[in-house]
């Protein structure tokens, strides 16, 4: 049996151990709650004890199995994610800025700095940033840029990775779910699929 959250990083942090020590593995959306080292450990843990596994779908990104690939490589990795400016509403980041979201009007670069800063701020919108980040250097070492976009009609991640291997360069413009625009289609249909691949036997694709 699998649990599936899709709720927040608080829900994360509350119930996870407790569903893998019942004995079910988990499904976890809200990825950021893993940047916090200590969740992270208990819940890696908790797997090798119960004999459970955690799954981070790929979310809202690509190219996660090529960045795992070359982990062990890799110089530097970057995330530039534009959003509508009403796709950014409620973000924590607004409790303590100055940016109106009501009145920005042309692009505009909102956030610079690392992933966990990013995750902090924006804990419902830029889930991508943790997962690469527990994929390639960590939190501290990959840079994000959110850049709220009136013109837009996409949630656009655009990836850069460099290193001894060579250097990545993934663009990737979603379309947002039509009930939450904070997310987009991508992210659920990543679910559906790693859903869809725990059930399953045979072949497997993919990294």
């Amino acid at each position: 049996d699998i649990i599936v959250e899709a709720a927040s990083q608080e829900a994360v942090r509350n119930v996870a151990h407790s569903v893998l020590q019942n004995k079910r593995d988990l499904m976890i959306m809200s990825v950021g709650a893993l940047l916090d080292e200590t969740i992270f450990d208990i819940l890696s843990e908790a797997c090798e004890h119960f004999h459970k596994t955690i799954y981070l779908p790929s979310g809202a990104i690509a190219g996660l199995d090529a960045l795992k690939s070359v982990k062990d490589q890799l110089d530097s990795v970057t995330l530039t994610t534009t959003k509508h400016p009403r796709s950014l509403k409620g973000a924590k980041f607004f409790e303590t800025s100055n940016i109106d979201l009501e009145k920005i009007n042309t692009t505009t670069t909102i956030f610079e700095g690392t992933a966990k800063q990013a995750v902090s701020l924006f804990p419902a919108n830029i889930n991508v940033a943790a997962l690469l980040s527990l994929a390639g250097l960590g939190s501290e070492k990959t840079m994000v840029k959110i850049v709220a976009d009136p013109n837009t009609t996409k949630n656009t991640h655009n990836i850069v990775a460099q290193g001894k291997f060579g250097k990545m360069n993934l663009s990737i413009e979603n379309v947002p779910d039509e009930t939450n625009p904070k997310t987009s289609s991508l992210a659920i249909l990543s679910a559906i699929e790693t859903l869809r691949k725990y059930c399953s036997s045979g072949i497997s694709i993919g990294t």
